[in-house]
């Protein structure tokens, strides 16, 4: 239960700003994130 207590369900901005995080680390071509 105490995990219930200290987290809350993200908002629409929170959406938005992980989203725009994800996108400016993936790879734009295919195989570039390759060592």
């Amino acid at each position: 239960w105490l995990q219930n207590f200290t987290t809350n369900e993200p908002d629409d901005s929170m959406i938005e700003v992980a989203i725009e995080a994800l996108t400016l680390v993936l790879p734009e071509q295919e195989g570039a994130d390759r060592w």
